[in-house]
């Protein structure tokens, strides 16, 4: 019993994509999917910047993972934040929220 996160990695020839979700397991056998990411990334791909808007004003602290996990940038804000990444090549990033004691993962697509 308890909570886990789970990762799903697919990839063919050319590429590969990770996508993470927390899961829950309880005293059955079911698995039940926890909340979804309480925040909004747009626009995703991102060419230039994008906004990181939280469903409430809460405190946050965000961080930027290169496809390799190395820890690129940090912030800590409350409710929104506009994310610059004009200055990073294309390809694929996660992005990392901790919301009081969760933490959410989503992949951002830098054009």
């Amino acid at each position: 019993d308890g909570t886990y996160e789970v990762s799903l990695i697919t990839s063919n020839f050319c590429c590969s994509d990770t996508t993470y979700t927390e899961v829950q397991i309880g005293n059955s056998t079911s698995v039940n999917q926890i909340k979804e990411t309480p925040f909004s990334v747009v626009p995703n791909p991102i060419k230039e910047h994008t906004i990181i808007q939280l469903e409430n004003q809460e405190a946050f602290q965000l961080k930027i993972f290169s496809s390799t996990g190395r820890l690129l940038f940090t912030e800590k804000g409350i409710g929104q934040t506009q994310l610059e990444m004009i200055h990073y090549p294309s390809g694929l990033y996660l992005l990392e929220i901790q919301i009081g004691k969760s933490s959410y993962r989503e992949k951002l697509i830098k054009l």
